[in-house]
């Protein structure tokens, strides 16, 4: 089965991306269980009013998948299945971002496919929060240092120094105090 089937206008076709799914509801199922668990908000958020994850994602019910012994439930994040619905594949690769920072968002026009990295760095984590800093908590410039194994790091050229000179002289202390025993 291919990953993804396009009917004669180019749409997806929403059961054929479930690999796996031996029972998926048909493509109308599933636009009734979407209009039944959406609602539109102040600020154009279309809200997933159904189950959410702890991370407060959508879960939207697909279908059924061969488990072992028995039938398993197979759920989507909601604004996914609504993405893919509304707009197409999501490109491989890619992760959906919240325009509106709103997780339980499914309006696609607030949905932006981008790269991980991408992603981390638009949110409000503490890695994109380091990532805008120019200068050290004492003031001084960042520079960039790539190591000869291609990683790259963000460093005060200056408290780097200040720490390598004050880290020599514990080393002369410590050895003049070891030769003096």
């Amino acid at each position: 089965m291919s990953a993804r089937a396009r009917d004669a206008e180019g749409r997806t076709d929403m059961v054929s991306f479930l690999e796996g799914v031996i029972f998926p509801l048909s493509g109308e199922a599933l636009l009734a269980t979407l209009r039944r668990n959406l609602t539109a908000e102040d600020g154009g958020c279309i809200v997933w009013t159904g189950s959410r994850d702890r991370r407060g994602y959508g879960r939207c019910y697909v279908g059924l998948r061969q488990g072992r012994g028995r039938n398993a439930s197979v759920t989507k994040r909601a604004h996914r299945v609504a993405y893919e619905m509304c707009v197409g594949p999501i490109p491989a690769g890619a992760e959906l971002d919240h325009l509106c920072r709103n997780r339980a968002c499914c309006n696609p026009m607030h949905l932006e496919p981008i790269s991980h990295r991408e992603n981390v760095l638009r949110g409000s984590s503490p890695i994109a929060v380091n990532s805008t800093k120019t200068t050290c908590p004492l003031g001084h410039e960042y520079y960039s240092y790539t190591f000869p194994d291609g990683r790259t790091v963000r460093r005060c050229r200056t408290c780097h120094n200040d720490n390598r000179r004050a880290h020599g002289r514990r080393r002369r202390q410590r050895r003049a105090l070891e030769a003096a025993e």
